[in-house]
């Protein structure tokens, strides 16, 4: 039998070990027995397997652990015999299962997945050759321009109009543009390196779940998607009492009260978020960089903070509903003058609509988080689902909020108004020097050519 001088040969009954372990080696010693059955090559500085395993037909089991330079494992389809594979990594695996695929089809990738065993393996399904797929690319484009537009023109209307800068209900309204700024610098982020990964990010997986990036945007994300509850949540809260204690304007959402309700909603989102930094969970545990991570079936350890954050929803949630129907009460039992009971009704009716609009799309979210920690091919469907869905909320709470107010087409004009008197205002201020200059021009002509134009104007003086 043949061994290596640097490693250690015995036979244990039918199994021919070749143990070259902890050995400091660089490469993989040469004269191996072709009927070697396990091969121990972990521990070692192996930067390269190479092909160096083609001719052991035999090999049934290959340990490549404690490797640290080593990512890639060789095409080892050939090697019928072979069951398992034990690396550190599991991005070596992701790496074997997609070069396997690309020869041998899904059987091959299949075949791959059950042999190779990382010490620190991916979620199932996690491991593709693509970050983001076409369709949801193409979803993650089109978001961000709607985005950009939309959000930017609510900011400039709320903001550029003094009397609605001063209204309590259209300063909560005005959060919603910086919340989806968020969620726009995370989609953005996502469909940028969707581009860049595409068709090769199997090989990537690990530069990009150690980056600092991933989990920054994951941080924004999460923030975003609960302060845009938030918001909702005091858009019905100010309607409420506004409603249901006319006379009470202490109760109301104004001045100090508001900011109070405003500062408080961020720094509770933003406290939420940073949870998964103080290690509830992992902003970079899977590819989309939410803290939604599955690691076992139903590991409901490994979900405490997933449950935490549809806790906190779904008690948001619960609110929005209950504050909606007491103030749908409050406008039916009032007893107030026609005008101010209509416009009641008027106001009522336009928050319901966007009340609405934020449960049909939230009950769709909080189903996919619940999917999402059942583990295994549902819960990563569940977390896909999750990250893309969240997305369209980036402009479908100023959507509505477009849809449902006529006064904002008013301000939107007004705003028109006002930026074209602006530009017609320094028009007219340039407009003067051009008519000098014509002035000037034509009236030094007649003194050239009329010799009496000296004389009258002698004669005048």
């Amino acid at each position: 039998m043949l061994c290596p001088a640097a490693c250690f040969c015995p036979i244990e009954g039918t199994e021919v070990i070749t143990n070259c372990s902890n050995k400091g080696l660089a490469t993989v010693p040469t004269m191996i027995d072709t009927n070697t059955t396990i091969l121990d090559l972990s521990g070692n500085n192996l930067e390269t397997l190479g092909t160096s395993l083609d001719d052991i037909t035999s090999l049934v089991s290959l340990d490549v652990r404690r490797n640290p330079l080593l990512n890639n494992l060789p095409n080892i389809y050939h090697l019928n015999n072979l069951n398992a594979i034990y690396t550190d990594y599991g991005a070596s695996c992701c790496i074997l299962e997609m070069t396997i695929k690309a020869l041998k089809g899904i059987n091959g990738q299949q075949w791959a997945k059950e042999i190779c065993k990382a010490t620190d393996p991916y979620s199932k399904g996690e491991c593709r050759e693509h970050l983001l797929d076409v369709g949801t690319i193409g979803l993650y484009g089109l978001v961000i321009i709607i985005s950009i537009i939309l959000n930017t023109w609510v900011a400039f209307v709320i903001y550029g109009i003094r009397e609605r800068r001063a209204d309590p209900a259209t300063f909560i309204l005005g959060q919603f543009p910086f919340s989806n700024l968020l969620m726009t610098i995370y989609a953005t982020t996502m469909f940028i390196h969707s581009i860049m990964y595409y068709g090769n990010y199997h090989h990537h997986i690990d530069h990009w779940l150690n980056n600092s990036l991933c989990t920054f945007i994951g941080y924004l994300f999460i923030t975003s998607n609960l302060m845009s509850t938030f918001v909702y949540f005091l858009i019905i809260l100010d309607m409420f009492l506004k409603i249901a204690f006319p006379l009470y304007e202490h109760r109301h959402l104004t001045g100090k009260n508001l900011y109070i309700a405003v500062g408080m909603s961020w720094v509770l989102a933003l406290g939420i978020a940073s949870m998964p930094l103080m290690g509830l969970a992992e902003y970079n545990a899977i590819s989309m960089c939410i803290p939604i991570y599955a690691g076992r079936q139903l590991g409901i350890k490994d979900n405490d903070y997933v449950a935490f954050h549809v806790a906190v929803i779904c008690t948001a949630f619960v609110l929005i509903v209950l504050l909606l129907v007491l103030m749908l009460r409050s406008v039916k039992r009032s007893q107030t003058s026609q005008t101010i009971s209509s416009e009641n009704q008027k106001l009522s009716r336009n928050v319901t609509y966007l009340i609405t609009g934020y449960i049909i799309l939230w009950c769709t979210i909080i189903t996919c988080m619940i999917m999402s920690v059942i583990g295994g091919g549902t819960g990563y469907t569940g977390r896909v689902a999750f990250s893309r869905v969240c997305v369209f909320d980036t402009f479908t709470n100023v959507f509505l909020y477009i849809a449902t107010k006529k006064q904002f087409k008013v301000d939107s004009k007004k705003l028109c108004n006002q930026l074209s008197q602006i530009c017609g205002y320094r028009s007219r201020k340039v407009a003067p020097g051009h008519n000098m200059t014509i002035i000037t021009i034509t009236a030094s002509t007649p003194q050239h050519h009329n010799p009496t134009a000296g004389t009258n104007k002698n004669a005048n003086s």
